[in-house]
């Protein structure tokens, strides 16, 4: 807010309706960071395996191994994915308002870069591409044009949906039970704890928890916070550390 009437007020100084701007004497206040649940290094792993074959399934793979934000995993386009190499280069990023999408450039030139994938990565999406092309020949005359250069696509060939992919991405989570009894139907469940068998299931996560989620096992793994922080593409380290 007070970001907002600086900007405005700075306006009105420029258009000679106000002396001065009294919202630039305000010392900005300090954000309070919360962190919510993310995935444990011990979590992801049987997410992945249990949502495996699913449509989420190598979208949920990006943003867990290598951070990418929504709109970068969206807007991401074949002609930016080297499938022999290994090699993805963040570029744009799709945005959405209402029901319009468009191709966007990312904001900084930290954004831009090129990420090496994991090889479960790389042969992840080899199997995707296989399966873009078999639906593009089921689609037949219902294929959209634009559906051959992205990479995460609908049945038609539109781009993925943001508010779509969240929504699927908590339903799988809260589908994903870890401990108790197989045989058990979790039908009485109290805090994500089923009440019978003890099991639990993974927590309701935003895809930006999957971001930070990624920081956090790689930092666990032992890589070095400068190349965590370069992999998602942050201005500054202090950035990935209060991910």
């Amino acid at each position: 807010m007070r970001d907002v009437l600086r900007i405005a007020l700075n306006q009105a100084v420029t258009d000679g309706a106000a002396a001065r701007n009294v919202a630039a004497l305000v010392k900005r206040p300090k954000p309070t960071r919360r962190q919510g649940p993310i995935l444990s290094p011990e979590q992801a792993p049987v997410f992945l395996s249990r949502i495996a074959g699913t449509r989420l399934a190598p979208v949920v793979t990006i943003g867990l191994a290598v951070g990418l934000r929504l709109g970068e995993v969206l807007g991401l386009q074949w002609s930016s994915v080297d499938l022999e190499g290994g090699v993805l280069r963040v570029e744009r990023g799709l945005e959405s308002i209402g029901r319009d999408r468009s191709l966007v450039p990312l904001k900084s030139k930290e954004s831009r870069r090129t990420i090496y994938l994991p090889e479960f990565v790389r042969l992840a999406l080899v199997q995707h591409r296989q399966q873009q092309r078999t639906r593009q020949l089921l689609a037949g005359g219902r294929w959209r044009v634009e559906g051959s250069s992205f990479v995460f696509t609908t049945r038609d060939g539109r781009p993925l949906d943001g508010c779509g992919v969240t929504r699927d991405l908590k339903r799988l989570l809260t589908q994903t039970w870890i401990g108790g009894r197989p045989d058990c139907t979790h039908a009485r469940v109290t805090t994500r704890e089923c009440d019978d068998c003890g099991a639990e299931h993974l927590p309701a996560l935003s895809f930006q928890a999957l971001r930070h989620s990624c920081a956090s096992i790689l930092l666990a793994q032992g890589v070095p916070i400068r190349d965590v922080s370069e992999i998602l593409g942050h201005s500054d380290v202090r950035l990935t550390l209060s991910s």
